[in-house]
């Protein structure tokens, strides 16, 4: 393990052994994949979960929850978990908290994913948080406490929101999750101000509730760049489409594998990128390996491209050094 006494592109302090990260045998970076209705439809969840227990996603994020008028939490509209402060889930779908827990039990993080391109979710929490929703006894902070009974392996709430954008309810939703003892990831594609703005917010009145940052750079987010997305103290993971086929037999998605290690390759030139996410892992059932793989290389190689700039620059300094007066 070679010393160096400069500060490395990942992150580490002055005089630390350098870490080289690694996909084979060392430190993996975060990475997450979004799934929708293979984690529970019964035709797919056994290939699904296999799959992904199988693979190098450090986090499966469930998606997507919908938070009704009334608070019933409902996934993807088609599958009601919560209601009235109780989980029904297993009435539909009787394996999902089963399976949710496998997957947390072999090492992954386990979070469920609210909001979507479109959703009044965040219109509805803000109306049931002006009622009182989030106060002990109160309706939505019901429902999230089945969630954290009867869902024990969720750890980590993901907020999407792409159309209320009310920091105050937004905060105090977040406040509440923690409360509860969830950690809460933000997942925005515009409006840096306002998700800046609700990470500080929220982690000045509970520290670290904010974990990371899920950054869209896809669709309307295309041209983000995790450099642009400023979160001090909190990880930003840049999340790529991949290309597959949707439920009609369309071609869908952005990314070939090789743009993928490209992107990443890129974006770790101009500024450290601890990990990354796809979107969405029900358009490439099946494929997810080569996805994951390429994205892993993309972030290898801008370590080490960004480890020899540091260096060369340390080098010329030190070597120039004795002839600058």
């Amino acid at each position: 393990m070679i010393s160096a006494f400069i500060l490395l592109p990942n992150g580490q302090a002055q005089g630390e052994p350098l870490r080289v990260r690694s996909t084979k045998g060392g430190t993996q970076p975060h990475l997450g994949i979004y799934v929708g209705g293979p984690i529970y439809t019964e035709e797919r969840r056994a290939g699904t979960l296999a799959e992904l227990m199988k693979s190098k996603f450090t986090e499966v994020i469930v998606w997507s929850v919908h938070v009704d008028p009334d608070g019933t939490l409902d996934l993807n509209k088609e599958f009601p978990i919560v209601k009235d402060g109780a989980y029904i889930g297993a009435k539909q779908h009787p394996n999902f908290a089963n399976d949710l827990r496998q997957l947390r039990r072999s090492g992954r993080q386990v979070t469920l994913g609210f909001g979507a391109a479109g959703s009044p979710a965040f219109n509805n929490i803000r109306d049931l948080i002006k009622n009182g929703g989030a106060r002990p006894g109160g309706g939505l902070r019901k429902n999230f406490e089945a969630v954290r009974s009867d869902l024990p392996a969720v750890t980590v709430i993901d907020l999407n929101d792409e159309v209320t954008y009310d920091e105050s309810s937004m905060t105090e939703f977040s406040v509440m999750l923690s409360e509860l003892g969830f950690k809460v990831t933000l997942c925005p594609y515009m409006n840096p101000l306002f998700w800046q703005n609700v990470a500080q917010a929220v982690n000045r009145q509970r520290p670290g509730t904010i974990q990371a940052v899920n950054l869209q750079c896809y669709g309307g987010g295309r041209g983000n760049n995790p450099a642009q997305w400023s979160f001090p103290g909190i990880p930003v993971y840049p999340g790529i489409w991949a290309q597959g086929t949707d439920s009609g037999g369309r071609a869908v998605g952005e990314e070939t594998t090789a743009s993928a290690t490209r992107r990443y390759l890129d974006w770790g030139k101009s500024t450290s990128v601890p990990g990354g996410f796809v979107w969405l892992y029900d358009e490439i059932q099946g494929k997810t390996g080569p996805f994951a793989e390429a994205i892993l290389q993309g972030l290898s190689r801008a370590d080490w491209a960004g480890l020899r700039g540091v260096l060369f620059k340390q080098t010329t300094r030190q070597c120039l050094a004795p002839l600058i007066p």
